[in-house]
C-alpha cells in the first residue's frame, strides 16, 4: 500500500520553483515538480496562492455536471508524452454509478473516477485575461484534466459552490509504485493469441490483458506479427501527415489511468516544432514529444463487424503514448 508522502513547505517550495524558473522561463509545471521532485499538485498550491482553490471530489458525477454549464470550453488531457486540447462542450455526459462516466459528443472521454484525488479552481492571467480552469490531480500528484472557461462569471460560481475550505494546504500525495511485468515465460501466449483471435469487440481487449496478466507492450510483444507488427516510431508523423493530407478521418486516443480523450475527425496542420509534433487545428491540438515513443505497433483486432486496425505508441516504461485509428 502506499504512503502519503511528507509535505513540502510551500514557502520554501515556492522559492525552489522561481530559482528553476529563472533557468527555465518557459518551462512547464508539469517539467518543473519532475526536477524539483515533489508533484504537481503540490508545485500548484505552493506557487498559487489565492488563485488556487482546493475544490470537493466526493461527487465527481455532481462536478462534471456543474462543469457542462460552462458550454463552451477547453479541455486538455496529457500524460508524460502527448498532450490534447479540444475546444467544445461536454454533451451527454453520463455516469454508470460514482467511478465511470463518459462524454460523447464534441468532447468525447471516458472517466475513471476511482483515480480522482484532489481538483483545484485556478485563476491564471492571461494575454487576453484572466483564463479560469477546473484543474484534476490524481493520488500522486500527477494532472489528470484540465478544463478552461472565458466565462468568469459561471467559473467564479462553480468555485464557490465546490470550494473544499482547505485554502493554502498542501495536499498530501502518495509515491507511486511501479508496477512489475511478469516474466515472458511466464505469459501463456497460446491462451493469448486464442483468447485475441476470438475478440468481439476491441473493448473487451483491457479485460483479456487483465485476466491472463500480461502487460499491454507484453502482448504485442507476444501475439505474432499477424496480430502486432512492429514499426519505426516515426510512423505516427506519417500517418498523421498522410491524414492531413488525404481528410482520412481519424481517431486520436490520449490519456492517463484517470481519464481518456479522445478526438475524432479530420485533422489539416501538422507541424514540427523544436522538440514536439504537432497537430495545430483551430479547436483541436495534438502535442507529442520528441523521442517520448520508444516503441510502435500495427495492431489488428478482430470484432463481429470486422477488423480494426491502430497505429499505438508507448514510452520505455510501457506506458501508452496514444492511440491512432
Amino acid at each position: 500500500m502506499s504512503v502519503a508522502r511528507s509535505l513540502a513547505d510551500p514557502a520554501d517550495l515556492a522559492q525552489r520553483h522561481a530559482a528553476w524558473k529563472t533557468d527555465h522561463p518557459r518551462g512547464y509545471l508539469r517539467d518543473a515538480a519532475r526536477d524539483l521532485r515533489v508533484s504537481e499538485a503540490e508545485l500548484l498550491v505552493a506557487t498559487g496562492g489565492e488563485a488556487v482553490t482546493p475544490l470537493r471530489t466526493d461527487d465527481v458525477p455532481g462536478l462534471l455536471a456543474a462543469v457542462a454549464e460552462w458550454g463552451t470550453l477547453r479541455t486538455m488531457t496529457r500524460n508524460d508524452h502527448a498532450v490534447i486540447e479540444h475546444t467544445g462542450r461536454y454533451d451527454n455526459l453520463q455516469f454508470f454509478g460514482p467511478a465511470m462516466g463518459q462524454t460523447v459528443g464534441s468532447i468525447d472521454l471516458r472517466i475513471f473516477a476511482t483515480r480522482w484525488a484532489h481538483a483545484f479552481a485556478v485563476v491564471a492571467e492571461g494575454r487576453d485575461g484572466p483564463r479560469c480552469s477546473l484543474q484534476v490531480f490524481d493520488r500522486h500528484g500527477v494532472n489528470v484534466h484540465k478544463v478552461f472557461t472565458n466565462d468568469v462569471a459561471a467559473f467564479e460560481a462553480f468555485r464557490d459552490a465546490w470550494a473544499a475550505g482547505n485554502a493554502g494546504a498542501l495536499p498530501a500525495v502518495e509515491a507511486p509504485e511501479p508496477e512489475a511485468e511478469r516474466p515472458d515465460g511466464g505469459i501463456d501466449a497460446e491462451a493469448l493469441c486464442a483468447r485475441w483471435d476470438a475478440l468481439q469487440d476491441t473493448h473487451d481487449f483491457h479485460g483479456l490483458l487483465r485476466e491472463l496478466g500480461v502487460s499491454r507492450t507484453q502482448a504485442l510483444r507476444l501475439a505474432g506479427t499477424e496480430r502486432a507488427r512492429p514499426v519505426d516510431p516515426a510512423a505516427l508523423a506519417t500517418a498523421l501527415s498522410a491524414a492531413a493530407e488525404t481528410g482520412e478521418k481519424v481517431m486520436i486516443f490520449v490519456g492517463n489511468p484517470g481519464l481518456v480523450q479522445i478526438y475524432i475527425g479530420e485533422i489539416h496542420r501538422v507541424v514540427a516544432t523544436e522538440g514536439w509534433l504537432n497537430v495545430l487545428d483551430r479547436d483541436f491540438n495534438l502535442h507529442v514529444r520528441d523521442g517520448g515513443i520508444d516503441r510502435a505497433w500495427v495492431v489488428t483486432k478482430p470484432t463481429r463487424h470486422g477488423p480494426v486496425r491502430s497505429l499505438e505508441c508507448y514510452a520505455a516504461d510501457g506506458s501508452t503514448v496514444l492511440q491512432l485509428f
